[in-house]
């Protein structure tokens, strides 16, 4: 699953959402954030979070860093030292 989000307040909810939709059969392989000028961003503290608790395999989601040259940064990269690996 690719999920595109704006970045702003509301962007945990959105992964909730999608998930939920989801209904756990898939996975989030890909994410782009979007700011409001166009720019990709990267997404929050609590999305970081929230994303790393979704799955043990979480941590290697991901990130559109640059759209130019398609480069990516792992979701393990941005939350290096998360200490939430024993309770999922």
């Amino acid at each position: 699953m690719i999920l595109k989000l704006n970045i702003n307040n509301k962007a945990t909810l959105a992964i909730k959402n999608v998930y939920k939709l989801d209904n756990y059969e898939n996975k989030i392989i890909k994410l782009v954030c979007i700011d409001s000028k166009g720019n990709t961003g990267y997404p929050c503290g609590s999305c970081r979070e929230y994303l790393m608790q979704l799955s043990k395999n979480s941590k290697n989601i991901e990130i559109l860093k640059n759209i130019e040259n398609k480069e990516t940064i792992k979701l393990e990269e941005l939350i290096p030292n998360w200490q939430g690996y024993d309770r999922v």
